[in-house]
């Protein structure tokens, strides 16, 4: 996998069938390290044939918030590709923001994640 755009350095992942490519397409949830001063902390990559190759782990910038892993979940009845992702958002980020935890979605026509819900 390489790294796309703003990420330096790949950690904690999550992979989950995300209902493109006839079943075979996974999206990956990663906790990154970004580059320059943005406190945006998660990418996300895609396989479309079961995981054998990925694309670019892609800086998700509108996810501010702390250095830990996020979840991602799918809807096997949603639109194919439509993710949910969670994790804290805090907009200090480091390991003393772990708190409001929210929620995005993310599918095939969105260039970033867009806020759903957050719990202070």
């Amino acid at each position: 996998m390489s790294l796309g755009h703003g990420v330096v350095s790949l950690g904690e992942a999550v992979v989950r069938a995300d209902g493109r490519a006839g079943g075979q397409g996974l999206s990956m949830f990663i906790r990154v390290a970004p580059k320059g001063g943005t406190f945006a902390h998660h990418a996300i990559a895609q396989s479309d044939d079961g995981g054998e190759n990925w694309g670019a782990a892609r800086l998700l910038t509108s996810m501010p918030g702390a250095t830990c892993q996020g979840a991602i979940g799918h809807n096997a009845t949603a639109t194919a590709g439509a993710l949910l992702l969670s994790a804290p958002t805090f907009p200090r980020a480091g390991l003393g923001g772990r708190r409001n935890m929210s929620v995005w979605t993310l599918d095939g026509t969105q260039a970033d994640a867009q806020p759903v819900s957050q719990l202070d």
